[in-house]
């Protein structure tokens, strides 16, 4: 779905790291909280959580280092690496499945 990584930044990681990011500083906490949301957003496929979970720390923590620029980088970064990653699992499965 071309929407999905759009959609997915905004829920698993814009959101929860403004949101729990008026709780704690702390950036390991919020790209953990942020990876599990995003893992949660795989279900019900829950074969896919430990990949959901390792790929949703990555974006959290290249939104982390990219909205040090401002929102719309980060926002842009993890869409698009999102996508890209997408577009690579879809074609890695059309060859190997």
């Amino acid at each position: 779905d071309l929407f999905a990584p759009i959609i997915e930044t905004i829920v698993g990681q814009m959101l929860p790291l403004w949101f729990f990011g008026k709780f704690t500083r702390n950036s390991t906490v919020l790209i953990t909280i942020s990876a599990g949301i995003f893992m949660a957003l795989h279900y019900p496929v829950i074969e896919f959580f430990p990949s959901a979970f390792a790929v949703g720390w990555i974006f959290a923590w290249a939104w982390v280092v990219k909205r040090k620029e401002n929102v719309r980088v980060a926002f842009w970064a993890v869409a698009l690496s999102h996508a890209l990653h997408n577009a690579l699992v879809a074609l890695l499965a059309s060859v190997f499945m």
